[in-house]
């Protein structure tokens, strides 16, 4: 079990670490996902990724939204991580502060916090560094 909530920490890392600044970082600012960014591609010369996470009916999901469409087909959800009581997210300002919303368009935040809740009561939090 704690394999997979380690699996799922480490590519939240990897993705929020890779976010592109121009392309939009958004924050509990969509009913469809709880985090949406846009990040670098694995592979030199690839084009950014549009990518997000969001917690349904006690499971996490990962989204890969169509490769070069803002809008239009659905993304894609994998299942990554069940018995999930929680999952919050919160962005840390330039001011200090941390908001629970972080809407698409502006710079990135300075950091960002998961919190993790499994069904089984035990608690994750991690933060994570963009700036």
């Amino acid at each position: 079990r704690w394999n997979e909530v380690g699996i799922l920490l480490g590519q939240l890392r990897e993705d929020i670490s890779s976010a592109v600044e121009s392309r939009g970082f958004a924050l509990g600012a969509s009913s469809d996902a709880d985090l949406v960014l846009t990040r670098f591609a694995e592979q030199a010369g690839a084009p950014p990724r549009r990518i997000g996470y969001r917690l349904r009916e006690g499971t996490v999901q990962y989204l890969l939204f169509p490769q070069g469409l803002d809008s239009g087909p659905p993304a894609v959800a994998y299942a990554v991580l069940a018995n999930v009581a929680d999952l919050r997210l919160s962005a840390l300002r330039d001011d200090g502060t941390w908001v629970p919303v972080w809407p698409a368009g502006q710079a990135l935040p300075r950091a960002v916090s998961v919190e993790l809740a499994l069904a089984s009561g035990e608690r994750v939090s991690r933060l994570f560094a963009l700036k």
